[in-house]
């Protein structure tokens, strides 16, 4: 679990930590130097919980990505669960997620969620519908499959995952322009199996408050804020280390997945540059259209760079 400022929300977390029919074998929380009563609360659950908890204070403000990758270096077990401070598990969560880890080649899992307001109410969505992720069979996603879903929008929230310690070789470090959940989920995809599990067992809070999030826009966007043309070519920048990190550490499939990569490389970068002109933009946008499908979020996408200004076209 990372912590920063998070007394709203923490103790209800912490509570349905505590209430999982399978609890966990420890609790590591890494708190980025927050000036609320975040380190209280930690100690006082540390004091009274029936398992290992272990807390961390950094002695100044890492971010949010850094702060996970420090909490997942320190973790002991064999299964790690990443944990945001202001959701809520279901009770179930760590035991279904860890069943999943019965079959050898699964790398990491991730579920669904409900989304909830800041008074834990539902508000009539799910995760996945946002992401336009649809449950297909089988569970355990192919890896092309796998690789073309994640070229075309990202899927998996950090807070639903979970993912075999064995493998932090490949998931650290985490390069600059990317979120730890974005990163992670293309690690596994490229080299183990990624799974999923398709019903809600994290209650996800959406509130104006959260760091990261749907409140703010998900996956690799929510890092980049402004002029939505750099957007694009910001996001490119962040393929660009994907492929760069797979070149130099090749996995199966090299040469089919590399070209796949420079192809969102290169479709983002023309998505970047559209004309201002509207008859020129119409006619540049139509000569991508195959693939605004494969790599963007098809027709939604194309409404956006042929109707809205160039410098508000969104990825």
């Amino acid at each position: 679990m990372c912590t920063f400022n998070g007394e709203q929300f923490l103790r209800q977390q912490l509570a349905s930590i505590a209430s999982q029919t399978r609890l966990p074998d420890e609790l590591v929380v890494c708190d980025d130097h927050s000036s609320d009563s975040t380190m209280d609360l930690l100690r006082e659950f540390a004091r009274q919980a029936s398992f290992s908890v272990r807390v961390v204070a950094n002695p100044t403000t890492l971010g949010s990505t850094r702060n996970f990758e420090n909490a997942i270096r320190l973790c002991k077990g064999d299964l790690i669960a990443l944990c945001d401070q202001d959701d809520l598990w279901l009770p179930n969560k760590l035991d279904r997620l860890r069943a999943v880890f019965a079959d050898p080649p699964v790398g990491g899992v991730f579920s669904d969620a409900e989304l909830v307001d800041a008074s834990s109410q539902a508000v009539g969505k799910r995760l996945w519908q946002l992401h336009k992720f649809e449950f297909r069979e089988p569970d355990n996603l192919e890896r092309m499959a796998a690789v073309r879903l994640l070229l075309k929008h990202d899927v998996v929230t950090g807070a639903t995952l979970m993912f075999r310690a064995c493998l932090r070789g490949w998931l650290l470090p985490i390069p600059e322009l990317w979120v730890h959940d974005g990163w992670i989920a293309w690690m596994l995809v490229l080299y183990s199996r990624l799974s999923f599990i398709a019903e809600p067992l994290v209650r996800y809070r959406v509130h104006t408050g959260q760091q990261l999030g749907i409140g703010q826009a998900s996956g690799w966007r929510r890092v980049f804020a402004g002029d939505d043309r750099c957007k694009l070519a910001a996001v490119a920048a962040q393929f660009e280390a994907l492929r760069d990190r797979w070149a130099g550490h090749p996995g199966e499939r090299f040469e089919e997945c590399l070209g796949l990569m420079e192809n969102k490389i290169a479709f983002l970068r023309k998505r970047s540059e559209l004309p201002r002109s509207t008859v020129e933009r119409v006619c540049a946008v139509l000569s991508l259209m195959p693939l605004y499908t494969r790599f963007s979020r098809g027709l939604g996408s194309m409404r956006s760079d042929l109707f809205l200004p160039p410098d508000r076209v969104q990825p």
